[in-house]
């Protein structure tokens, strides 16, 4: 399906689009809003920078013939705020609080429109970096609004549900409260243990949506940092809207805090207060829109069959269900100087180390084996050449039949294993072949129950209406799966064209736990991959996971390029002719999918991926899944069917793989008879 174009215009008079998932969580007042003094400078307050410069004018006031202030004023240039902030309160003693108070009331400031917008949002909270009164005289003092120093008022903030205003570093009408100094933010991160807490708290519990707020405050980046290693990556949404950032402090500040960049441009302003505008615009739309019509439950709630994993030992009397296939698993990880290669077959092991991987040339060649089938050879006699022989003869002598688990470390899972050759034939060809998610034990998972009958969300063409993005056959596959589905008397949704809003799938998976949900348009890249709804409006995995963690779906089918994973880079260290020692690539939805719960995730990791080859698979993989087989043989199977119709070179469907559990199965239901 043909790739939408990604790269923003950042020299555009415009503002961001407010992503359809922030609009939700506002709408859902699960959205904390973070502001700093950006946003008071909207009432010309002044910045912190504005505000320690004030404090050295007055210093040199008092003090004209001291030498330090040379030093001072070099610091300040510097960007040494918290030095300069120290150096002025340890001399200005009362004047510094006096000054404070002076500069920093806003009591006679016209309240800026920015303010009385964000009181029209249903945020479920404010935490603020500001002393100023600003916000206390925006919502009229009808918010709670303690300090970090009010411990006694922080354990219920979350808990009761209530709007608050947490002024995170102080109140101007509290001089103890004041965060400014060195010494300050020391205390505020190391002996604070209830603001550590609940902010830990807000962060773990809500999306966030910074405005007017420098990220390089030196308190709450080492909390977001800790957080992120903490729980690796996955946390909720973050959201930061800023002014003159490029592509690489955008994907650090996502792969270092989780924080996604709405970026606006340098030194227009303005455009804050129209995102503002346009966000509220949205919220009250998508508050005022009639809820969506769901079915209605039945008189009695459908039979759940809970589907047992293949016991790893003999049982007493026979099974309930027919044993899944046996699956030899794949262990492949970078060493310093090698590839370790492990593979386990029943009581077979084998163990070893592989050719030394020449990283950037296998990244380069892999990013252009999706134009064809003699590309795509190239690259997997490279990675069949970097196992040890015994483990490509044990591949060797599996039966066709055979799972393949393919455990696979972070660092090489951006890279097509599936195409390893066995036998003059693509790995992926020859068996059924299941990538095993990494990081994330079967137990915290969950393994998924079916229901009886089958529920199953269509999702195709979204795009339909928008930037000329219409896909036939991803319209015509939906279609016939309606009906091939709605044939086994399955309960079947169907979000087609311009009905597959964000919105409506959210609704949609927040009504019915779907056992079956399949996406079949447009995906694309910005600093990660994302799907594209209706608007079009991108979804990116950690905003996916967000709509399909509360009733997970035993199998979601993400019909479109990238939703395996991206294809790395070539990179390579100049001067020093220094390889980095792994291909650099991005995870695409697997990660976020499999913290959700999703059972098994099926998708493609081709970057150019034929509308019209997806559409066989897709419908071929449904038909054999509704045959009674697991999902790995079904994708196998599906495969081998539409490489009888593809282009004899092309590579559209040696690109497909799976995520999970390779034995879901649905339960056995005949064809209604017509």
């Amino acid at each position: 399906m043909a790739e939408a174009s990604s790269e923003s215009a950042n020299g555009s008079t415009s503002a961001p689009k407010p992503p359809a998932a922030l609009i939700n969580y506002i709408k859902q007042h699960k959205c904390v809003l973070f502001c700093g003094a950006g946003l008071s400078a909207a009432a010309n307050l002044p910045t912190w920078p504005a505000l320690l410069r004030a404090m050295v004018t007055q210093l040199k006031e008092e003090d004209w013939d001291n030498p330090d202030l040379v030093e001072v004023d070099r610091m300040l240039d510097a960007g040494k705020l918290l030095e300069v902030a120290d150096h002025c309160r340890e001399n200005l003693r009362q004047g510094y609080y006096n000054l404070l108070t002076e500069r920093l009331r806003g009591d006679t400031a016209d309240i800026p429109e920015h303010h009385r917008i964000i009181r029209d949002l249903p945020f479920a909270g404010i935490v603020t970096t500001n002393y100023d009164k600003l916000l206390e005289r925006t919502f009229l003092g009808a918010a709670r609004t303690p300090t970090h120093l009010d411990v006694d008022s922080l354990g219920p903030l979350l808990f009761d549900g209530s709007f608050f205003i947490l002024k995170a570093h102080g109140d101007v009408d509290k001089p103890d409260s004041i965060v400014l100094t060195t010494r300050d933010y020391q205390n505020l991160i190391h002996s604070n243990a209830a603001f550590n807490a609940i902010f830990s708290a807000i962060l773990l519990t809500k999306a966030i949506l910074f405005i007017g707020y420098s990220l390089n405050d030196p308190d709450f980046r080492l909390l977001f940092d800790r957080q992120l290693t903490v729980f690796k990556g996955h946390i909720p949404p973050r959201y930061a809207l800023m002014a003159g950032v490029g592509r690489v402090e955008r994907e650090v500040l996502l792969r270092t805090a989780g924080i996604r960049v709405l970026p606006y441009t340098a030194g227009q302003h303005a455009q804050v207060l129209q995102f503002l505008k346009e966000l509220l615009a949205q919220v009250k739309s998508a508050e005022a829109a009639a809820p969506l019509a769901v079915p209605a439950p039945a008189a009695a709630p459908p039979e759940r069959i809970t589907l047992m994993r293949p016991l790893r030992f003999k049982t007493q009397g026979p099974s309930k269900r027919e044993m899944a296939p046996p699956t030899c698993v794949v262990s492949l990880s970078p060493g310093t100087d090698s590839l370790q290669v492990s593979l386990r077959w029943q009581d077979q092991v084998v163990e070893g180390k592989g050719a030394p991987p020449v990283w950037p040339r296998i990244a380069e060649l892999t990013r252009k084996a999706f134009e064809s089938r003699n590309d795509a050879l190239l690259i997997g006699r490279m990675l069949t050449e970097l196992l040890p022989k015994p483990a490509i003869e044990l591949l060797e002598s599996l039966p066709p039949e055979t799972n393949i688990g393919l455990r696979l470390s972070p660092d090489v899972e951006v890279l097509p294993w599936e195409w390893i050759i066995v036998k003059d034939e693509f790995l992926l060809a020859r068996n059924p072949v299941v990538r095993i998610p990494s990081g994330i034990s079967d137990d915290a998972r969950g393994y998924p129950a079916i229901g009886s009958p089958v529920r199953v969300l269509l999702i195709g063409d979204p795009n339909k209406e928008d930037f000329d993005g219409s896909l036939p056959s991803a319209h015509q596959e939906v279609l016939e799966l309606q009906v091939l589905y709605g044939s086994h008397s399955a309960h079947c949704d169907c979000l087609l064209g311009s009905q597959a809003t964000f919105q409506a799938l959210d609704a949609r998976c927040s009504a019915t736990g779907y056992d079956v949900i399949h996406f079949a348009g447009h995906a694309a890249l910005d600093d990660e991959p994302f799907l594209l709804l209706s608007g079009p409006v991108k979804i990116h995995p950690d905003e996916l996971r967000s709509v399909v963690s509360r009733r997970p779906p035993a199998i979601l089918f993400l019909n479109t390029h990238f939703s395996i994973f991206v294809a790395p880079r070539a990179r390579e260290s100049k001067g020093s002719g220094e390889r980095n020692p792994f291909a650099h690539g991005q995870r695409g939805f697997i990660e976020a999918m499999s913290t959700a719960g999703v059972g098994t995730l099926v998708g493609s990791f081709s970057s150019n991926l034929q509308d019209a080859v997806a559409k066989r698979v897709g419908v071929q993989f449904h038909r054999e899944l509704l045959s009674g087989r697991p999902v790995a043989q079904a994708l196998h199977a599906a495969r081998l069917s539409a490489a009888k119709q593809d282009d004899p070179l092309g590579v559209s469907h040696l690109s497909y793989s799976l995520s999970g559990y390779g034995d879901i199965a649905l339960p056995a239901q005949k064809a209604s008879e017509t």
